[in-house]
């Protein structure tokens, strides 16, 4: 029997602010996050939003800095270096003992050293015994994703790295592992430089940061 752990499509709440909806002190793990999103119509900020707030004092405000370690709402999937995409990118929550499962699009299947990304709220997670099947709108490919952890610049759009190592001050920390489909995980790294971490698993438990109007605190 299959049920479906939705992000309804509804009218959310969005804004150029930031807030924390579970600190880090609660931390949860991923589908909790996404569901406690979805029950208030809140948006869970990307990881290109988070990544402004990394890079500028935006961080250090407690509306922001209580939530890191914080999961993004930016959903990645990728294989293991230089194998392409198949039909389905999969992988295994050891803790949970359940599978994920990221459909590739057509148009992408057969693409290496690749990721796939899609923005919450555009996926929905079916749970269908032990497998969680991702659900997506809107799935973009940032191809050139390095198969190696380093400091790589980010791309315009999503903020992942890509390309060749950088020594560029702007470059930021990625952290990989052989294949995964997660949440991107984002807090600083070492000397007030983030990182961008694509190596948990959805039953690993951070806080959670969403976006809002106003710069004020949640209720």
């Amino acid at each position: 029997m299959c049920a479906t752990f939705q992000i309804t499509q509804v009218q959310r709440i969005r804004g150029s602010n930031l807030a924390v909806l579970v600190p880090y002190s609660r931390n949860v793990p991923l589908l909790e996050g996404l569901r406690l999103a979805d029950e208030k119509k809140l948006v869970v900020a990307s990881n290109k939003r988070l990544d402004r707030a990394l890079t500028s004092c935006e961080w250090g405000h407690e509306n922001v800095i209580w939530g890191l370690p914080a999961w993004s709402g930016t959903m990645i999937g990728y294989e293991e270096v230089g194998k392409k995409f198949g039909s389905t990118i999969e992988d295994f929550d050891l803790h949970a003992r359940v599978r994920y499962v990221f459909p590739v699009p057509r148009q992408y299947q057969g693409e290496n050293n690749a990721i796939l990304i899609v923005e919450h709220p555009y996926y929905s997670l079916e749970i269908d015994g032990k497998n969680r099947v991702v659900h997506a709108t809107g799935v973009d490919l940032i191809r050139q994703f390095p198969n190696q952890n380093g400091w790589y610049l980010p791309d315009s759009v999503h903020g992942i790295p890509v390309g060749e190592v950088s020594p560029d001050d702007r470059a930021q920390r990625l952290y990989r592992t052989g294949k995964n489909v997660v949440n991107v995980v984002r807090y600083v790294y070492e000397l007030g430089r983030p990182l961008v971490d694509l190596g948990c698993v959805p039953s690993n438990t951070f806080g959670v940061l969403v976006e809002q109007e106003s710069f004020e605190k949640m209720n």
